[in-house]
């Protein structure tokens, strides 16, 4: 996985445990000797990833060469992982199911109240600013207004843009993208994505709690 970091951005952002290369590793492949006869289970949509194992994503055709956008509404991808697994999210295993794909720019939205109910532990806010390279906006409120803002500014500029949520919001700008020019995909949780979100995304990644930090070192 490239990151480019964006000179001038406010503040990028990812997990303490990166900082250690032992476990900056967890998240690489671990399916590369499976059994090339296992058959894959079927899927709702034809757009859409097996929703067993995130890293198994590997094996979707992606193209090296591609520029990829990472906006990240966390109001939706946080508190979800925390109200349903009680355990926080691992940004680097989420950046690095972007693959080796080149990540030109990586933004996570956190509402004001949101960021003061779910605070980041200190080291973590360092980590993400200054590891990651993904940058921290904090609107008062209407994350989606931002986030619609800063994808339309950056549609000219990438192949695809990945947006992580399932805000049924967001389907307007997903047709804007991809008319556009840009394929766009849906990384979110399987309860909480809006059907037609799904079906608007050129793919949708179901996440599970392999992007979750181990519960000993969520609380």
């Amino acid at each position: 996985m490239t990151i480019v970091p964006e000179v001038g951005t406010n503040q990028p952002f990812s997990n303490v445990e990166a900082l250690d290369p032992e476990t900056a590793t967890a998240g690489q492949d671990q399916h590369a000797g499976s059994d090339p006869n296992t058959k894959e289970p079927a899927t709702d949509a034809p757009n859409s990833c097996p929703a067993s194992n995130v890293s198994r994503l590997k094996t979707m055709r992606k193209l090296a060469a591609q520029r990829v956008a990472v906006l990240i509404d966390d109001d939706n991808l946080a508190i979800t992982a925390a109200n349903k697994f009680g355990r926080r999210i691992d940004y680097t295993k989420l950046l690095e199911a972007i693959d080796d794909r080149e990540i030109v720019r990586a933004v996570l939205y956190r509402p004001e109240k949101a960021a003061a109910q779910y605070p980041f532990p200190p080291k973590l806010q360092y980590f993400l600013e200054r590891y990651l390279g993904v940058e921290v906006k904090t609107p008062p409120k209407n994350v989606d207004c931002w986030l619609t803002v800063d994808a339309i500014a950056l549609a000219g500029k990438v192949d695809v843009v990945a947006l992580v949520g399932g805000d049924g919001d967001y389907e307007p700008l997903l047709h804007y993208l991809k008319a556009q020019g840009c394929k766009v995909e849906v990384w979110s949780w399987t309860a909480c994505t809006a059907r037609r979100l799904r079906e608007a995304a050129d793919r949708f990644i179901p996440l599970n709690d392999e992007v979750l930090l181990p519960e000993a070192t969520a609380a």
